[in-house]
């Protein structure tokens, strides 16, 4: 994970977050990305963009949810 806040006025700033998430690690990255999720939401930062990898490849990112229980385990 990289992320970069930016600061766009006075009042308002930007978090600016890429992740990668490699095939094989499971649980591990989703319990990593709550935790930034938790600390982003304290901040006050109501600008936020989120991009990268996440490896997810039974996930139909059309509709959400996966098509398929994810076999990375």
């Amino acid at each position: 994970m990289l992320a970069c806040e930016l600061k766009i006025s006075n009042t308002r700033c930007l978090l600016f977050a890429v992740f990668n998430r490699p095939p094989d690690i499971g649980d591990k990255f989703l319990d990593e990305f709550r935790r930034f999720l938790d600390k982003v939401s304290g901040t006050g930062i109501a600008d936020l963009i989120i991009t990268g990898d996440f490896n997810f490849p039974c996930v139909d990112w059309t509709v959400g949810p996966p098509t398929l229980p994810d076999q990375t385990d």
